[in-house]
């Protein structure tokens, strides 16, 4: 009877450290997801520069040709 017992304890700890992997495999997921959001944030923030400074150009094209 004592040996039907050892392999018991070594299923539990088992189950500790698939569930300790599961968690961390969210975490990365979550770090990956933020990390693509940061990225369309800031891709989204240069094409709003971008425009800005082509409109800037235009008005400094307009000035210099009134001068």
């Amino acid at each position: 009877m004592g040996n039907s017992f050892e392999g018991w304890g070594n299923e539990e700890n088992q189950v500790g450290v698939d569930e300790e992997l599961s968690i961390f495999t969210e975490s990365e997921i979550c770090s990956i997801q933020n990390k693509d959001l940061m990225e369309e944030k800031a891709d989204d923030i240069l094409i709003e520069m971008e425009n800005s400074y082509q409109r800037l150009e235009k008005v400094l094209k307009v000035f210099n040709r009134m001068m």
